[in-house]
């Protein structure tokens, strides 16, 4: 599990609950030994254009995947590994019908 990287996001306003969930994913992270760094966004029109509409939120590759709570680690865990595991899958599945994870741009 080492080397692989995605990019993870926790969007937040600045308050206690943000910065919680900011540090449990760092933490989770750091236990599931990724070498993603985990990037702390305040910038509310890239919420909007994510379609995140309560804070706090974390995404994977620009895919939100929890909103509005700041859950336990051991299910920021699960999510970190659900939503990898799904995104590999989707990447997988292009590659075996002959194309490739660019959804067709390349």
């Amino acid at each position: 599990m080492k080397n692989l990287s995605p990019k993870i996001q926790v969007f937040g306003a600045g308050c206690f609950s943000c910065k919680r969930l900011l540090e449990l994913t760092r933490k989770a992270t750091a236990e599931l030994g990724l070498l993603s760094e985990v990037e702390y966004v305040e910038d509310f029109k890239k919420m909007m254009e994510m379609e995140i509409m309560s804070l706090p939120a974390i995404a994977i590759n620009n895919k939100p995947i929890m909103t509005g709570q700041v859950p336990e680690i051991a299910k920021i865990k699960e999510l970190i590994l659900t939503n990898m595991n799904h995104q590999s899958d989707k990447i997988n599945n292009n590659f075996e019908q002959g194309g490739c994870s660019c959804g067709g741009k390349c």
